[in-house]
């Protein structure tokens, strides 16, 4: 049983939850581009995924796989095992244009006209399934959330799985369209929409940890979500975090009194050789 961070003992504050990022990957891309990475999601140069098809995956799941193996690719980790690990998908909206058209064969077609393979493939865990096929994971997957707030959502149960089940890792991995795709007539997509994802390696961390920190903070002021408190906003934060000489931090107000934080200290941000 996975506990939430309001199984606190009445009277008590929430604690500050933290974790090291070992690894992060961002891609954005478009119809065109997730077209590609549907035959081979993995960076160029490396080995083909070993992902047993994509080809009825929705879009969100191959850009999420894509941004999972670009990350283990940028941070040297392709001799790391990951068996043990957790997976936290939030994709946000998933499949919402597939079912639309789906639909509409249903109503010209009837029943014969709909694959039973919009369930497994649409389902919310979903993403999470598929990603840890190609990296051996037999750890806890699952998919959260599902609409708006799905990176905080994906952020929070990674943190709270990480504490309660001890795990040696969890990737956590959210993603969005920038502009809701709207099929053509042919079912493609317009070329305007993008879409992002972004993948964290959590690992538990201590006061030595001397990299990127993902953080709970309780008892802060509610508020608005800040500028750039959005999946577009941090990975525009991962992309630039190391080009400073001073600490950042990236941050978004929680509704219910608390904050997420990544905090960066670039003169010690090494990636792994």
């Amino acid at each position: 049983m996975i506990s939430t961070l309001d199984s606190n003992p009445p009277g008590t504050a929430p604690e500050t939850l933290e974790c090291g990022i070992r690894a992060f990957g961002v891609i954005q891309a478009h119809p065109a581009m997730i077209s590609a990475l549907r035959k081979n999601p993995a960076p160029a140069g490396d080995p083909a995924a070993m992902v047993s098809s994509l080809k009825y995956a929705d879009d969100q799941t191959v850009v999420s796989l894509a941004a999972e193996l670009r990350a283990i690719h940028d941070w040297g980790l392709e001799q790391q095992t990951f068996t043990d690990w957790g997976v936290v998908a939030a994709p946000s909206f998933l499949g919402r244009a597939t079912v639309a058209a789906a639909f509409k064969r249903f109503r010209r077609q009837g029943a014969l006209g709909v694959s039973p393979l919009i369930i497994p493939y649409l389902s919310q865990h979903a993403v999470a399934g598929t990603i840890s096929l190609p990296l051996g994971i037999h750890g806890p997957n699952l998919g959260v959330a599902g609409g708006w707030g799905s990176m905080v959502e994906a952020l929070l149960t990674a943190l709270t799985l990480q504490r309660d089940q001890h795990l040696p890792g969890v990737w956590v991995v959210f993603s969005q369209w920038n502009q809701e795709p709207v099929p053509r007539s042919d079912g493609a997509a317009t070329e305007e929409s993008i879409c992002t994802a972004v993948s964290l390696a959590l690992l538990p961390a201590d006061s030595a940890w001397q990299g990127l920190r993902l953080r709970f903070v309780p008892a802060e002021p509610a508020g608005a979500a800040e500028p750039g408190a959005d999946i577009a906003g941090l990975a525009e934060f991962l992309a630039n975090h190391a080009d400073s000489n001073r600490p950042q931090t990236w941050s978004c107000p929680l509704s219910w009194n608390g904050r997420l934080e990544l905090t960066s200290r670039p003169a010690i941000l090494a990636r792994a050789a």
